[in-house]
């Protein structure tokens, strides 16, 4: 999450917020993985805090692999997600609980239909507790591409 959006230095460039602010889910040099900065996405307890991703250029009914290196503290946990908008439907769906730096990858295959909306969102487990997760190292890649 190396870079920041030209009109905010905690955004994370390509990233929107979603019912979150600057002091909710942002770059984060403190919990970086790799490079100088990380996400973090912060839960204050009530309504959830979240940063997503359109994501393009995808090819239909395709597997893919997203992967991230990821870790929580507090009880709110963290969770990455892809969402077809178009249809409601959750491609992929995976919680994160180590409190740790750790490898994730979960494979999943886009619509079937390439006009689609999809995004990738970032955000708590369970937002109506405290906690934190933190996320860097996020990519989506065709299953089995090497990198």
């Amino acid at each position: 999450m190396p870079l920041a959006t030209s009109f905010d230095a905690t955004q994370p460039a390509q990233w929107a917020r979603a019912g979150s602010s600057a002091s909710t889910a942002f770059r984060d040099p403190a919990n970086a993985y790799e490079g100088r900065y990380g996400l973090t996405v912060r839960s204050v307890g009530g309504a959830a805090q979240q940063v997503n991703q359109g994501w393009e250029g995808w090819r239909a009914n395709t597997t893919y692999t997203l992967s991230f290196v990821g870790k929580v503290a507090g009880a709110a946990g963290g969770r990455v997600w892809v969402l077809n908008e178009t249809t409601g439907t959750i491609l992929a769906d995976v919680p994160i609980a180590t409190t740790d730096w750790a490898p994730v990858a979960v494979d999943f295959t886009s619509p079937s239909v390439a006009t689609q909306v999809v995004r990738v969102y970032v955000g708590n487990t369970d937002p109506t507790a405290p906690g934190t997760a933190h996320l860097d190292a996020v990519k989506i890649r065709v299953a089995g591409d090497t990198w």
